[in-house]
């Protein structure tokens, strides 16, 4: 795993993920802690934290029976959220390094994590169809979120109350959380919606499909700008 030096356009850092394969990757949102993790099919997958600046390895994360697919930091940098082969969500306290939380509801692989802007509500969506909501800060059970016919591959939130959710299939729908209902469906060009990224105060939204290609979205409505290319292979994870 490479990190690199924007400005310089040079490589800052090369660094190992020790349980194998990267399948997910997440800055905390100051940008001074890198979290990786992956793993292999079938066996316990870990979470390793850097430095950005120094490239020290901080700290390695272990709770996961199966391969971790996703990575989120809460807003306040706090917590870390993953997920993975399981079907667990796991809840990190970053600071102190330990595990404060195992939510178990989904019924399969869980691929997809987001935080709301304000850090309350984690949202989570994988292979069985489904999102889930859950209280960071309550202990309250979680809430479901429609359902993606074809699973859930990648979350962000456009606002404090919209949900970008992208499946498998290439649809991409935008969710009122308030009331549960979608406000707007599109299809990706090129199918399956790896990564989903949303601008700061949501008007924009970034998708990557299995193609290489990032399209900039319209959030209301969900009408496409365009479309940025480059280089070959496919996009796994924005």
């Amino acid at each position: 795993m490479i990190v690199w030096d924007l400005r310089a356009s040079c490589p800052r850092h090369r660094l190992a993920l020790r349980s194998g394969g990267v399948n997910a990757v997440a800055f905390s949102p100051d940008g001074r802690v890198l979290a990786a993790a992956g793993g292999l099919p079938g066996r316990p997958g870990r979470i390793q934290l850097w430095d950005v600046e120094t490239g020290l390895d901080l700290a390695t994360l272990a709770g996961h029976r199966d391969e971790v697919m996703a990575l989120a930091f809460s807003p306040d940098e706090g917590y870390l959220a993953s997920a993975g082969l399981d079907g667990a969500v796991r809840l990190w306290d970053v600071r102190g390094g330990r595990l404060e939380v195992v939510w178990y509801d989904h019924q399969g692989g869980v691929y997809a994590l987001a935080f709301s802007p304000d850090g309350n509500r984690l949202a989570s969506g994988g292979i069985d169809q489904t999102v889930r909501l859950w209280g960071v800060y309550a202990d309250d059970a979680p809430r479901g979120l429609g359902r993606a016919p074809h699973g859930v591959l990648s979350l962000a939130w456009a606002g404090g109350d919209l949900l970008a959710v992208g499946s498998f299939d290439g649809t991409l729908t935008l969710w009122e959380v308030s009331t549960g209902w979608p406000l707007a469906s599109s299809t990706t060009p090129g199918n399956a919606v790896f990564g989903l990224a949303a601008a700061p105060g949501g008007a924009l939204l970034a998708s990557a499909c299995r193609f290489p290609a990032v399209h900039l979205w319209e959030v209301v409505g969900l009408g496409r700008k365009g479309e940025v290319r480059r280089g070959g292979g496919e996009v796994l994870h924005s």
